[in-house]
């Protein structure tokens, strides 16, 4: 009777203890959102949007494409600058912004044929930075 009442209390003890956290604050470094948390200033992603407006103000998609939005989400682009990542690039000097555009009914010929009339699209902007004092290029983009 006494082992299982020593028992007992042991395996009670043991659930109390093993319930209880004590960790106040989280330091693991493989938890997402603190992996990529305040990557960049909002100085550095407003010049990254700059990149992808100029291309639908002066660039390629100037004629037949009008911009909704375009975003930037620390883990999302976190995630997405990591298949990014060489050697030679830093992933500090990769961001990846999000849009969303329309097309209208002008597609025939150049960049504009490959789109569905009338149609919205969400992508991603892979842009890259030389060093983090460089400015922002686009690399890559699409779904």
């Amino acid at each position: 009777m006494k082992k299982i009442l020593v028992g007992t209390i042991m395996l009670v003890a043991y659930c109390l203890f093993s319930a209880c956290n004590f960790n106040i604050e989280n330091t693991d470094q493989d938890d997402t959102e603190a992996a990529y948390e305040e990557k960049f200033s909002a100085k550095e992603i407003e010049a990254a949007k700059a990149c992808v407006r100029w291309e639908f103000e002066e660039g390629d998609f100037s004629e037949g494409f009008t911009l909704i939005s375009l975003y930037y989400d620390d883990i999302d682009s976190g995630k997405e600058a990591e298949r990014y990542q060489t050697d030679s690039i830093n992933q500090h000097d990769i961001v990846v912004l999000f849009s969303v555009f329309e097309t209208d009914s002008s597609h025939v010929g150049g960049i504009n044929s490959s789109f569905s009339p009338n149609s919205e699209y969400h992508w991603k902007w892979i842009l890259v930075r030389a060093s983090s004092s460089g400015g922002w290029e686009i690399r890559d983009w699409g779904i």
